[in-house]
């Protein structure tokens, strides 16, 4: 079982959730109704399984039954990649909540326990740079592109704070140039952008 987690923020970053079979996950939370926050009993569930069912709460638009559960989880995970996961969604939670400090701890956590993984440094630079700390969010991110090579988002997001922090203006120029030609739209200039 893989469930996909993607939450997107206000600037159009996503965060990336990476789920123990290696899929990628992206949570979107629906506008539905949430249910009102619900005692689970996890005496007998695993870290995993507690985990799967925050991210299906997230997904449902139960933000308050995810962080339950995730707490939850956290209290069970092993060290590694496991607690990783638990850190890492927690992380995003804490984001989208604008909570920036917290999600930034979280994510570190994950980036602790599970160093290989780009998605936890693309998510703590993107805390970072919502905290307004563009130049600090240049090196994860940087550190994200090389985990994540064929991942146009994060390239894009690279090459954004790359111009945000005035080094990047060869990039700008490319990007101007593209979306100057009559039949290129401005989003696939800037992917153009972001591949070169």
């Amino acid at each position: 079982f893989a469930a996909i987690l993607v939450g997107s923020t206000i600037f159009g970053g996503i965060f990336f959730f990476i789920w123990q079979e290696g899929q990628e996950q992206n949570p979107t939370p629906t506008e539905s109704g949430a249910s009102p926050p619900t005692q689970v009993a996890s005496d007998s569930k695993s870290a995993e399984l507690l985990l799967k069912e925050a991210i299906g709460a997230y997904g449902q638009g139960d933000r308050a039954r995810a962080q339950a559960l995730s707490a939850q989880a956290r209290e069970k995970a092993r060290e590694g990649e496991e607690l990783a996961k638990v850190c890492n969604f927690q992380g995003i939670l804490e984001f989208e909540s604008k909570n920036n400090p917290q999600a930034i701890a979280h994510f570190l956590t994950a980036i602790r326990h599970e160093p290989e993984n780009g998605g936890h440094y693309y998510n703590w630079a993107e805390a970072l740079r919502d905290e307004g700390h563009a130049r600090a969010a240049l090196p994860p991110m940087m550190v994200a592109a090389a985990y994540r090579p064929n991942d146009l988002l994060t390239k894009i997001k690279l090459n954004f704070l790359l111009i945000e922090t005035g080094q990047g203006e060869p990039i700008a120029a490319k990007i101007n140039e593209l979306s100057q030609q009559g039949d290129v739209a401005l989003d696939v200039a800037y992917a153009k952008a972001a591949l070169l």
